[in-house]
């Protein structure tokens, strides 16, 4: 499934299957608002979550 933004949003995307399965986003972002959803510090292209809160946020 594929999701279009509306014109002038930015979808944050991050590579997880849900996103491609649900057409969901962590985050959109339209002009100086960023929505976040659901968002936690997992990677998803490795499979694990680093402790350190700085490589979380990245």
């Amino acid at each position: 499934m594929s999701v279009d933004a509306p014109s002038g949003w930015r979808l944050i995307s991050s590579g997880s299957a849900f996103e491609a399965d649900i057409g969901y986003s962590r985050a959109v972002v339209q002009g100086d608002w960023i929505v976040v959803s659901g968002t936690v510090g997992f990677d998803c292209r490795a499979m694990q979550i680093d402790a350190d809160i700085a490589a979380q946020a990245e």
